[in-house]
């Protein structure tokens, strides 16, 4: 269901030539050092499996120790974790605040047209 939609796609990722099991593409990819670079984790670790697949060990294990690297050096501690974590928990909090300040003055815009057309139905003369 998903291969003729991926097929399709003018700009592919990786992770699209994956799914489509288009090889080759990934193998250019892995050619060119710049655009191993503009992956993200998963997609280097898929392009290291492609490599080892197409038997090209010594380029799986160059990457594969470039991914290793990178991951050793991003390793935060459990406390920067913590942190990390509270963070974004503390962000997610203000922007339920902010949705629920901006619901309440929905609510109360909705609440004095209300009233404005109670105000008006009251005065309105009455029609036989």
């Amino acid at each position: 269901v998903v291969k003729p939609h991926l097929a399709c796609k003018m700009e592919k990722t990786l992770i699209d030539y994956y799914l489509l099991q288009d090889k080759e593409s990934i193998l250019t990819i892995a050619e060119c050092p710049a655009l191993y670079d503009s992956l993200n984790p998963l997609e280097k670790a898929l392009l290291i499996e492609i490599l080892i697949q197409a038997g090209k060990k010594d380029m799986a294990i160059a990457y594969g120790r470039r991914l290793r690297d990178a991951s050793l050096k991003n390793k935060l501690t459990a406390s920067q974790q913590n942190r990390k974590f509270d963070t974004i928990l503390s962000l997610n909090v203000l922007k339920i605040e902010k949705e629920g300040i901006e619901e309440l003055k929905q609510e109360q815009v909705h609440v004095s047209d209300m009233s404005s057309v109670s105000t008006m139905n009251a005065y309105a003369p009455m029609r036989a």
